[in-house]
């Protein structure tokens, strides 16, 4: 299992995000964002997912928000 919070020593990867967010949904977001910077919004409390971070939102199977998210970023519209 993925941990959430991790000692400074450790590092979340992409590798992390997609064993979590699948295939599918990384690529889409590695189409739009940078690496570091999606691995880094993975883990965070996002206001736009009242709270959650992605990674919560992975985890309880809740992957729509990013999905519309994904499609913003994709297609121009802004937020």
């Amino acid at each position: 299992m993925i941990k959430l919070y991790m000692s400074p020593k450790e590092k979340h990867t992409i590798e992390d995000v997609r064993t979590l967010a699948g295939d599918s949904l990384t690529d889409r977001l590695l189409d739009v964002i940078k690496e570091k910077a999606v691995v880094d919004w993975f883990y965070l409390p996002n206001k736009e997912f009242d709270g959650k971070s992605p990674y919560e939102l992975c985890q309880s199977k809740d992957i729509e928000p990013i999905e519309r998210m994904c499609y913003m970023f994709e297609s121009g519209q802004p937020g």
